[in-house]
């Protein structure tokens, strides 16, 4: 009876063997993954707001452009979003293929650690349709001046990658001024920032025909001049814009 009882156990253990050696033999990048949740709006402003939330399909695509998950916001929920399923250590990318909107990648990388976190990332979205504006979240130029200032070129790459992933649209790059002084100065202030800008996207290949000005006498209604004065050393940069002129039909 004790021999009988050990050939079981035995053979139980020769059974789960090749099954525990297959597990420790996974590579820890398998057994942890991650979740990101976020919220998808409108990088746009309209007659009743701005930056809403919406409805918006994308895919998630791994570091060998394979697409490894899809999804979609939903509106009716704040614009919520959810990827589950993200390994540590891998770089992916988030991709708007919704038809509603221009077409956008976003970089996403998952930290290389073995505990798991949520990771949350809010997400912009510019409608496609003529007369949608997108503003530059980060000034390109210092204050009464025309010339792209130090460290721009970084966020201007953003502005080149959207524009050639969306070969369908003419652009219009839209310029305000810093103050309302002088309307002389600040149409020739706007004009010559609207040329700089579209003087550097050139530059990295986009055509010209392609990409308007359009300079302003006055600041923008949307983020107009503080009535209160800025610290010292801090003063009020008028807005720029990459605005939709013309959507194209592209015969392939």
């Amino acid at each position: 009876m004790p021999k009988l009882k050990f050939m079981i156990l035995l053979t139980g253990f020769i059974w789960l063997y090749p099954t525990f050696q297959v597990f420790a033999s996974l590579p820890d990048d398998t057994l942890t993954f991650f979740t990101l949740k976020g919220r998808i709006f409108s990088d746009a402003c309209d007659e009743n707001a701005c930056h809403s939330p919406v409805s918006s399909s994308f895919d998630v695509l791994d570091e060998n452009g394979q697409r490894s998950s899809a999804g979609r916001s939903n509106a009716m929920q704040n614009g919520d979003y959810v990827i589950t399923g993200l390994k540590q250590g891998i770089n992916y990318k988030i991709v708007i293929i919704d038809k509603e909107y221009l077409k956008n990648e976003f970089n996403l990388s998952v930290p290389l650690t073995d505990k798991y976190r949520e990771l949350s990332r809010d997400l912009l979205v510019i409608p496609k349709k003529k007369g949608a504006k997108m503003a530059f979240h980060i000034s390109p130029f210092e204050f009464k001046k025309s010339r792209i200032r130090i460290g721009a070129d970084e966020y201007l790459d953003e502005i080149l990658s959207l524009i050639r992933l969306n070969p369908d649209i003419k652009w219009e790059i839209e310029c305000y001024p810093d103050n309302e002084k002088n309307e002389d100065d600040n149409l020739r202030l706007t004009f010559e920032r609207s040329n700089t800008v579209k003087s550097y996207l050139v530059s990295k290949g986009v055509s010209a025909d392609n990409i308007g000005v359009h300079p302003n006498v006055k600041p923008d209604d949307y983020t107009p001049p503080p009535t209160n004065k800025y610290g010292k050393g801090k003063n009020y940069i008028g807005s720029t814009y990459l605005k939709i002129s013309e959507i194209i039909t592209i015969i392939k």
